[in-house]
């Protein structure tokens, strides 16, 4: 930023224009209403119930774990559903005795392409959902095929790298807050309807003032380094789409120049970033919706999700292409025949 100020004297004037208030205001709500429904246990009980559901099968106790991350990762954001399901993918590794990276990479990608149906989801979604102004319904039913390619491709891939043996050991018991999971349930349906009507900054103020007055620890918990990333992202990000601006040609219209673009460029700069210095220049914004999602599953700077699966595990970077970069590869395939179809 402090490069960037340098470069254009004009920029210290114009952030309070760059900086899109109406998304930080949904991405913060959501990020308080996640963190309600991942302190309250909720997550953590359907995740175990899911895995008695499978008899101790490795294999299909992994594919009940991705189906729950995948279906997380569209309520409550694929970050904050990796932090709930990557602890159990690692346990169930040890239980079992396999290996542990394998586990943890197919739960990150379960929880990138999860996160790719609705408009809360993750950042990138959020960021074009705002700025598109996107029906909510006919976000989820545009992004449903895409959605259901990749975890079905998702699935053959796990049955083809996880052995199919028993687990001995019975997965750990879960205490769930039934209070704090009804009231994180009634404040995503309450922010959800005052988004929809245009209200984000109301609904930020709502959640904040019930959580002042109900659960106050939780507000200590929120990781608020996150929102001023997003804001300094829109900042930095911003400007240089401002700066490409001043080259009249830099616009893209073609779907799979936006599809391929927004793919390269959440490789080198991950796929958050890609959708804020992209979005001003793109005049379709569904292939950059798929080209930023699906792109998330590339290298690990692809998305935060990587890095926060690959924090949370003794999986070495290395070993975390290893196991992904076959998925990608093929997957980016699949989705652009499904794009241009």
């Amino acid at each position: 930023m402090i490069t960037l100020l340098v470069i254009d004297n004009t920029l210290a004037s114009r952030i309070s224009c760059l900086v899109d208030l109406n998304t930080i205001c949904i991405l913060f709500t959501f990020l308080l209403v996640s963190k309600i429904l991942e302190d309250s246990g909720l997550f953590n009980r359907a995740s175990i119930s899911m895995l008695k559901l499978s008899h101790s099968k490795l294999r299909r106790a992994i594919i009940f774990l991705l189906i729950v991350t995948s279906f997380t990762a569209m309520l409550i954001m694929n970050d904050t559903a990796i932090f709930i399901t990557v602890p159990l993918a690692i346990a169930i590794a040890r239980i079992s005795g396999t290996d542990e990276s394998k586990l943890v990479v197919l739960t990150s990608i379960a929880a990138n392409i999860g996160s790719m149906t609705t408009p809360i989801g993750n950042p990138q979604n959020i960021i074009i959902w705002s700025r598109w102004k996107i029906p909510f319904t006919y976000f989820i039913q545009y992004m449903m095929p895409f959605f259901l390619t990749a975890f079905f491709t998702l699935i053959l891939y796990t049955i083809a790298i996880v052995p199919d043996h028993k687990i001995k050991d019975k997965p750990p018991q879960v205490v769930m807050n039934k209070k704090k999971a009804v009231l994180g349930i009634i404040l995503f349906a309450l922010n959800l309807t005052m988004i929809e009507t245009l209200q984000p900054a109301l609904a930020l103020l709502i959640t904040l003032f019930i959580l002042f007055l109900t659960y106050k620890r939780i507000l200590k918990t929120i990781d608020y380094t996150l929102v001023l990333i997003f804001i300094l992202m829109f900042i930095d990000f911003g400007e240089i789409s401002h700066l490409l601006s001043l080259y009249k040609h830099f616009t893209l219209s073609d779907s799979t120049q936006i599809y391929l673009a927004s793919i390269l460029l959440s490789q080198i700069i991950s796929n958050v970033p890609a959708t804020i210095l992209l979005e001003n220049k793109v005049t379709n914004p569904y292939p950059l919706l798929v080209g930023t999602n699906i792109g998330g599953v590339g290298l690990i700077t692809g998305s935060m999700a990587n890095i926060i699966a690959l924090r949370l595990s003794s999986t070495s970077t290395s070993e975390f292409h290893k196991y992904q970069l076959p998925y990608f590869a093929f997957t980016v395939l699949v989705l652009y025949i499904l794009l241009v179809a």
